[in-house]
């Protein structure tokens, strides 16, 4: 039963598959086919022309040789023009393969739950999907009408060799035969060693980025870890390394055998051919046909193994495509709307384990008020966060809020290698310049924005751009807080928002986001103890449950309160 609900969804997944793929490219598949069928059949026309034109020279017809030879010249254009063609159309086709399935896996991966991404095997399904879209889609499509087009030189030759003697085909499928059942095996095996090798291979790529990427080499250099890093990649290539030169040692001593015999049973017909027009039985222009037909024939049936073979893995590579836009989505996260406020009523939380991250959870923070939560790392904090944004559903509870407009800003922000503007509204293309300098005139800490080579309009990443810089670390931070700011939200949600800030510069922030946001509803999530002082309320989390909440004066008035030896521990590091 479930492997017939199994092939059911594997069908529906290719049907949708072959939909999009007629739905924006017939024109060019029709193309494709057309062509790669001609190709087919001048492959075997080749072949008779030759054998007429060997028999023509012998006779004094020279009129009808010359008709057959000019015949062979526009055979031979034919074949050299037909796969030039074939790719301009395979160009287009894959151009837009890219574009219709680029947005199509994008829109899903919006839709998916952020905690795929820590997932090792739904990383590597992604990547090759990416390789899917990039390249294997369009081989897909132009190996399968390759491999009409030798089928017909396959057909179009049985049936020539058979109106000559039958005996010529049966020998040569049985030469077919046993090289590419050779072929087949191998073929399994090759399949088989690259998909065991996937994750080395991810590993493989990963500790490449790892080395030659501008983002990790201060650390590298300062930590002197780049001989433990080679000495790690090497482990992972040389395991790679191994494995394939055990395959190609295993393969390398069956094809020296296999070839020895195909050669043999070569070497036998061409005696078995001298010997009948020794004899007479044929005639020399039948001769040349066989030999040369006996090439193509079996040449073509090695190339429609071949072909299978990298249907094979081209398929490996649009099931995982399928995978991913099987893949079940997040449902949207409807929180209850209310007119006061918002509230959590017991938020469970457990990442598809057991143990719960968060344990009834239960809070109300009125409408503009400022709340703090404190606690130490791992108790729970950012998944609140996320939680309170939508980004994550509750395991069990519920949540009323007096708003859908909301705003994070997280610890681990985005960094857009695009524009300054870009980067502070991304998404927001009416905007002037003038509102945003207007509002970083009035605000300390910003001053830094106009000393840029282009104000707003410079671009950040010198990966990508020329005339690209990067920014500092509080730099960075700064425009993801300015993001914050420049958003119409109700609630916003500070999650460690100023780890990457100075002490000065975090108290100047803050005191201008406590001014500016005086009339929104905000969550600030830190570990810090200075960042309490700006809230109305301080939550303290502690192993995923809320064990402590008041104001600051409150909170410092229990001596045995978790918030107070919070504030003790992380004092001793400043007296």
């Amino acid at each position: 039963m479930f492997a017939r609900n199994d092939s059911i969804k594997k069908r529906k997944q290719a049907g949708w598959c072959i939909r999009m793929l007629l739905k924006s490219n017939l024109f060019v598949i029709v193309g494709i086919f057309l062509f790669q069928s001609i190709l087919g059949i001048l492959q075997t026309a080749n072949v008779v022309i030759t054998q007429k034109i060997v028999k023509l020279v012998q006779q004094p017809d020279s009129e009808r040789l010359i008709f057959f030879i000019c015949i062979w010249g526009v055979i031979e254009i034919l074949k050299k023009t037909a796969p030039s063609l074939t790719e301009i159309l395979g160009l287009r086709l894959q151009a837009q393969i890219f574009l219709t399935f680029y947005k199509q896996v994008c829109d899903k991966l919006h839709r998916l739950s952020i905690l795929k991404y820590d997932e090792s095997e739904f990383l590597v399904r992604l990547e090759r999907t990416r390789r899917a879209i990039d390249e294997k889609i369009a081989d897909y499509i132009r190996q399968i009408f390759s491999l009409i087009s030798l089928l017909i030189t396959i057909g179009s030759l049985g049936v020539v060799l058979s109106g000559i003697s039958p005996f010529y085909l049966i020998y040569f499928i049985i030469m077919s035969v046993l090289q590419n059942t050779i072929l087949i095996l191998n073929s399994r095996d090759t399949v088989n060693l690259f998909a065991n090798q996937d994750k080395k291979q991810h590993k493989e790529r990963y500790y490449k980025e790892l080395l030659q990427n501008r983002t990790y080499a201060k650390e590298i250099r300062s930590y002197d870890c780049y001989k433990w890093l080679i000495g790690k990649r090497l482990k992972n290539y040389r395991s790679i390394i191994h494995e394939h030169l055990q395959f190609s040692k295993k393969w390398s001593i069956i094809n020296i055998f296999t070839g020895m015999l195909l050669y043999f049973l070569e070497g036998s017909i061409l005696v078995i051919l001298f010997l009948q027009l020794y004899n007479q039985t044929i005639t020399a222009d039948i001769v040349i046909l066989v030999i040369q037909a006996q090439e193509l024939f079996c040449g073509t049936i090695f190339s429609c193994v071949g072909h299978i073979t990298s249907l094979r893995e081209d398929f490996s590579y649009i099931i995982s495509l399928l995978q991913i836009m099987n893949e079940k989505e997040m449902e949207e996260v409807k929180h209850c709307i209310t007119d006061n406020g918002f509230r959590m009523q017991n938020i469970c939380y457990s990442y598809n384990s057991d143990k719960c991250v968060l344990k009834n959870i239960d809070l109300t923070i009125h409408d503009k008020e400022k709340i703090a939560i404190v606690g130490r790392n791992g108790s729970g904090k950012s998944t609140l966060a996320k939680i309170v944004m939508g980004l994550l559903e509750p395991t069990s509870g519920k949540i009323i809020v007096n708003t859908n407009k909301k705003m994070a800003i997280f610890q681990d922000f985005s960094k857009f290698y695009l524009t300054v503007k870009e980067n502070i509204l991304p998404g927001v293309i009416n905007i002037e310049n003038n509102k945003i300098e207007d509002f970083c005139k009035n605000n300390r800490g910003l001053d830094f924005l106009f000393e840029l080579p282009a104000g707003l309009d410079t671009h950040l990443g010198p990966d990508l751009y020329e005339d690209g810089i990067d920014l500092s670390g509080g730099e960075w931070q700064k425009i993801s807080i300015l993001r914050a700011l420049l958003m119409e939200a109700d609630l916003v949600v500070f999650d460690e928002p100023t780890a990457a800030l100075d002490p000065l510069s975090e108290r100047a922030v803050f005191q201008e986001i406590q001014e500016l946001l005086k009339d929104k509803t905000v969550i600030i999530i830190t570990h810090r103890i200075g960042l309490t002082k700006f809230a109305d309320n301080i939550v303290f989390l502690e192993k995923g449950e809320i064990v402590e909440n008041g104001t600051y004066e409150k909170l410092l008035t229990n001596s045995h309160g978790w918030f107070k030896r919070y504030c003790y521990e992380q004092g001793k590091w400043y007296v």
